[in-house]
């Protein structure tokens, strides 16, 4: 009886294989969920300031609340490593945006540093940190490691495109 046998194995086979998928990616979306929460929670909490009980009729600017948050982002131990980068190079990426290039070259820095070993999600954030690093250095006058940082991003991304998705 061993036809009746080796498909029964197959059967169990595959069930414990994909069973083992279904796992594996749940808890990669649990961590995923997590890390959204965490940062969601993060930069809610950078708002606060503009609460009318905590404002108390004072105006807060947007470069208050960047301040804030770069301030804040490392007393923060709930975050991880991976969190606290994602919110350090979307801060540096606001910093920029409003013509704060030294600010946003140090959170950029710091977050480049905080991916260098993250997974492939982390990989793709970190070649668009890099790539942004690069444009808030060459406003910075620092041309040649814009290049050198440009060309570190699009190895990144080369490096993502051989690796199976």
């Amino acid at each position: 009886h061993w036809l009746p046998l080796a498909a029964a194995s197959a059967v169990l086979l595959v069930l414990l294989v994909s069973a083992a998928t279904m796992l594996r990616q749940s808890r990669q979306i649990a961590h995923e969920a997590q890390n959204t929460l965490q940062v969601k929670n993060f930069l809610f909490g950078l708002f606060t300031a503009v609460d009318p009980h905590e404002a108390r009729g004072r105006e807060v600017s947007a470069r208050e609340l960047l301040d804030r948050g770069a301030e804040r982002i490392a007393q923060n131990s709930a975050l991880d490593a991976q969190q606290r980068a994602e919110i350090q190079a979307t801060l540096g990426r606001t910093y920029y945006q409003l013509g704060l290039f030294d600010q946003a070259n140090k959170l950029q820095q710091s977050a480049i540093e905080g991916l260098a070993a993250t997974d492939s999600r982390g990989r793709r954030l970190l070649a668009l940190t890099q790539s942004q690093r690069a444009e808030t250095l060459t406003e910075l006058g620092d041309l040649k490691s814009a290049a050198a940082l440009a060309a570190e991003a699009i190895a990144t991304l080369d490096n993502l495109a051989g690796a199976t998705p």
